[in-house]
């Protein structure tokens, strides 16, 4: 559009100068007419007033009127001003048309001055805008490294929080030990004799096995209860059996070689009928037999609190899947597996706190920075080692004792963040069907349906076991509405996990 004016105004300039010209012209040209007119006169006058008999005089002024005439016939002759003024048209007329030819052969264009200085501003800006994009991307990408290094310091910060929890914990001041031998049997001096060289969490177990086994271990003997069908098989006897007052260390290994046991020969025997066969093959006399049976059973009775054997108690009593034993230690031999295979491959004999992330990061990629840092934590705990600083020896991270794998610190919080992972899918499914409430009632479409919208790729089959198992029925269509409290610990005993684990820490 400016260049545009910029001819306009252009074109009406010229017109203008040519409209001045044809004016000057026509005034020269009324001015020479006047000027030989007086140039006329003034020879004629000249002469008139001497006049000298000469042949040239005579001959020049014949000649003066001669041109006198032809310098009037221009102003007295209408057709040759006629003739004048049609020339004067047709030039008119040919500028005009060479002016319209002009605008519309010069329309688009612009000065030349002109295309060089916006030449000039177009690639002043194209480097200013280079020079943006460049600083632009150049802070993006500082932005997304501080992202990180913030995600990385914030999971730090709750790592070293809970670190510093349990330190907390840890250097509370000790209680004063000697004052429970005064409320045990026995006295101080077998409390003494019974928590020597002991830690203070087995001090903690050894005095609630007393406390909570008072009555069982003062009898020195068990009573059957019958052979009735109502008692459960492995109960089945009459008479009176020895009291070997068993500890929690004599239960962990008869409890561990009893799985040992299980999953080398029978795993389809309900738990009930093989312990009765375990015992069975070990020992032939009845009477032997239901001693260890009955010692068994009232000291997981007695020391039920303790996760191993509570767990057996209520595999035994059918309260939690079988599952819920093999599945972690199936997780526990495949996680030792892939750290021998990363020693393999970088050829060395122990692990870095790194490689064991790396390892965690590929067999719980569910898990978020900051739990595999608590699971490596207790590793190193339980080795007793510094993991910022020193290496994990993988064997004796993973050697069995007596008792079995489950007392060590490492697989304690493997097995704390499976339950954990538990109670937040049963929370974010009933939580998907607007169930807040702990005493809220859920019925079996609602929880089947919080299900395929949390764990979208169930497979049916195991959908309905799951339902089966969490409103105990064989048939869903008799099923009742459970609170949702009641939900989320049937969840924890079927040992119901999200079919496929979905990455929460990478987005």
């Amino acid at each position: 559009m400016r260049e545009k004016s910029c001819l306009t105004e252009t074109v009406a300039k010229l017109r203008a100068d040519l409209e001045e010209s044809n004016g000057k012209i026509n005034g020269l040209r009324h001015e020479l007419l006047d000027c030989e007119e007086r140039e006329i006169r003034r020879i004629v006058n000249q002469r008139r007033q001497n006049i000298e008999p000469s042949s040239g005089g005579a001959k020049e002024t014949k000649m003066v009127r001669r041109q006198a005439p032809q310098s009037r016939r221009l102003l007295e002759d209408p057709v040759l001003m006629n003739i004048c003024l049609e020339r004067a048209r047709k030039d008119l007329s040919t500028a005009h048309r060479k002016i319209a030819e002009l605008e519309d052969t010069f329309r688009e264009v612009v000065p030349k001055w002109e295309l060089e200085r916006l030449e000039n501003r177009h690639q002043a800006f194209e480097r200013e805008y280079r020079n943006l994009s460049q600083e632009f991307e150049a802070l993006s990408k500082e932005h997304e490294a501080l992202k990180v290094n913030f995600e990385v310091v914030r999971e730090q910060k709750n790592s070293l929080r809970d670190r510093c929890k349990i330190l907390a914990h840890t250097n509370t001041p000790r209680p004063d030990w000697s004052k429970c031998g005064q409320f045990i049997q026995g006295g101080v001096q077998r409390w003494r004799d019974i928590t020597a060289k002991k830690s203070s969490e087995d001090r903690l177990t050894i005095l609630l096995s007393e406390l909570c086994g008072v009555a069982s271990a003062e009898n020195d003997y068990f009573v059957g209860q019958g052979t009735d069908p109502s008692v459960p098989v492995f109960l089945r006897y009459k008479g009176k059996m020895k009291n070997r007052k068993l500890g929690r260390r004599e239960v962990s290994i008869l409890i561990n070689d009893i799985w040992k046991s299980r999953m080398a020969s029978d795993m389809g025997t309900p738990m009930g009928e093989y312990v009765l066969k375990y015992f069975s093959e070990r020992y032939h006399i009845s009477l032997l037999r239901y001693e260890w049976i009955y010692n068994l059973y009232y000291a997981c009775q007695r020391l039920v609190y303790d996760d191993q054997i509570g767990l057996f108690w209520n595999i035994l009593w059918g309260n939690v899947v079988e599952e819920a034993y093999h599945a972690p230690r199936k997780e526990f031999v495949l996680l030792k597996r892939m750290m021998e295979m990363r020693m393999e491959d970088k050829k060395i004999n122990a692990l870095l706190a790194q490689d064991l992330m790396d390892v965690m990061d590929v067999m719980y990629p569910q898990k978020s920075n900051r739990d595999i840092e608590n699971i490596v934590y207790a590793a190193g705990k339980q080795l007793g080692i510094d993991p910022s600083t020193e290496a994990f020896d993988v064997a004796k991270l993973f050697a069995q004792t007596e008792e079995g794998w489950e007392r060590g610190d490492f697989a304690r919080e493997l097995a704390r963040q499976t339950k954990q992972e538990i109670t937040e899918f049963g929370k974010g499914i009933l939580h998907s069907i607007n169930i807040h409430d702990k005493t809220s009632e859920v019925t079996v479409e609602m929880l089947k349906k919080g299900f395929m919208e949390v764990d979208e790729d169930i497979h049916q089959n195991l959908l309905t076991q799951h339902l089966k198992w969490i409103y105990k029925v064989q048939d869903l269509s008799k099923a009742k509405p459970m609170v949702s409290s009641a939900i989320i610990r049937q969840m924890l005993n079927g040992y119901i996990r999200r079919s496929q684990l979905k990455n929460h820490r990478r987005n």
